[in-house]
C-alpha cells in the first residue's frame, strides 16, 4: 500500500481559506447587517449549491474513466453513511426536544454539510483527484436523500419552521 503524505500546516491553511473565514465573514454580516443578511440567505444557498453541483460534475469528469466502478464498491457505503448521519442528527434534535421542522433540518445539515470540505481536502490537500471519487459519490447521494426528505415531510404534514411561525398566535 502506498503512504500518503499531509502537510498539517497546509491543511490547517485549507481549513481556514475555506471553512473559517467564510464563516466568520458570515457571523459578522449577519452580526452587523442583519437586513442585509436576511435577503442574501436564499441567493448565497443557491449560490452553495450550485458551487457544489459543479464540484461534484468535475470530480466525475475528472475521474470519469473509473467513477462507475468507485460508484458500485463505494455507493452502498456512502448511502449507508449518509442515511446513519441524518438519523443521528434527527434523533438527537428530538432528544432535545427540538420542533420537528428544526429536528429535519438538523438532519438534512447533518447529511450534507461536509461534502464539499471532504472533496476539496482530497483534491487539493492529497494532490490526488481519485482520493475525492468516494467524498463525490458522498455528494451525489447526499442530495437524493436530503432530496427524498424535503419531498417526504410535506404529505407527512410537516410545516416548514416560517410556515409553522406564520401560523402561530402571537
Amino acid at each position: 500500500s502506498m503512504a500518503i503524505t499531509v502537510d498539517a500546516l497546509t491543511m490547517i491553511k485549507q481549513l481556514l481559506v475555506i471553512v473559517i473565514i467564510p464563516v466568520a465573514i458570515g457571523m459578522f454580516i449577519k452580526a452587523k447587517y442583519g437586513t442585509f443578511a436576511l435577503k442574501m440567505e436564499k441567493p448565497v444557498k443557491i449560490a452553495s449549491a450550485i458551487i457544489f453541483i459543479l464540484v461534484i460534475i468535475g470530480v466525475t469528469i475528472s475521474i470519469k474513466d473509473v467513477f462507475l466502478s468507485y460508484l458500485s464498491e463505494a455507493g452502498l457505503p456512502a448511502i449507508l453513511l449518509n442515511i446513519s448521519t441524518m438519523t443521528i442528527g434527527f434523533m438527537a434534535a428530538v432528544l432535545f426536544k427540538l420542533t420537528r421542522p428544526q429536528a429535519i433540518s438538523i438532519s438534512i445539515e447533518t447529511g450534507i454539510q461536509n461534502g464539499t470540505l471532504a472533496i476539496t481536502l482530497a483534491t487539493i490537500a492529497l494532490n490526488n483527484a481519485e482520493y475525492s471519487i468516494v467524498p463525490a459519490i458522498y455528494g451525489l447521494l447526499m442530495f437524493v436523500t436530503a432530496t427524498v426528505i424535503i419531498f417526504v415531510r410535506k404529505p407527512l404534514g410537516i410545516k416548514d419552521q416560517l410556515s409553522v411561525e406564520k401560523d402561530s398566535p402571537q
